[in-house]
């Protein structure tokens, strides 16, 4: 079938405000090749990263944690211990998480 403004907001009006992985879970087993997304009180980069590596998520978007912390692309490589790759005329503002640290 296709996805509807009208269904998502009819389902996700049906789960709790915090049942966040019942909403994505009930996406994802309607339309299994469609990209679902998460947002929403995410802060932690391993938080992020364990909706990803859970399935719950293919994407996560980020709102306001962005703006209390501009730079947290890099909080998360550093924290997450990976490289990234920032646009060129950023590389040498970003020296410290272009390569990604020895695990201790």
């Amino acid at each position: 079938g296709e996805l509807s403004l009208k269904y998502t907001y009819v389902l996700r009006r049906k789960l709790t405000k915090y049942d966040v992985d019942a909403f994505t879970a009930e996406i994802k087993k309607a339309y299994p090749g469609m990209a679902v997304s998460t947002v929403g009180m995410i802060t932690s980069p391993t938080q992020a990263e364990g909706y990803l590596q859970a399935g719950k998520a293919d994407v996560v978007m980020l709102a306001r944690e962005l703006l209390r912390n501009p730079h947290w692309a890099m909080y998360a490589a550093d924290e997450l211990n990976v490289a990234i790759k920032p646009a060129n005329q950023f590389e040498r503002a970003w020296m410290n998480v272009l390569v990604a640290k020895p695990a201790n």
